[in-house]
């Protein structure tokens, strides 16, 4: 898979779960962890579903309008890039 390949899954992979609500552009708690649950299952392998998703939202939501736009999951999913290469995940 190519970088620019990547960039467009990570698009697609927000959009699919964005609209959920009637609300594209963003993603609600809801369809956050519709996100966490099918893309992170590392996540939520510890059987404390909720918990996780609660954490990665508070992450994500950087302006902590209880939803999350392609900004902060763009910047998320960066920041969890860096963590990942320093050996954190």
């Amino acid at each position: 898979m190519t970088l620019e390949q990547l960039c467009g899954a990570m698009l697609q992979t927000f959009k699919t779960y964005s609209g959920a609500d009637g609300k594209s552009g963003e993603l609600s708690q809801q369809e956050l962890q519709s996100l966490v649950k099918k893309e992170f299952p590392s996540l939520c392998a510890s059987g404390k579903d909720e918990k996780a998703v609660e954490e990665v939202m508070k992450m994500m939501d950087m302006d902590c309008d209880k939803k999350v736009t392609y900004q902060e999951y763009a910047t998320f999913l960066a920041i969890l890039s860096m963590v990942m290469e320093e050996g954190g995940c």
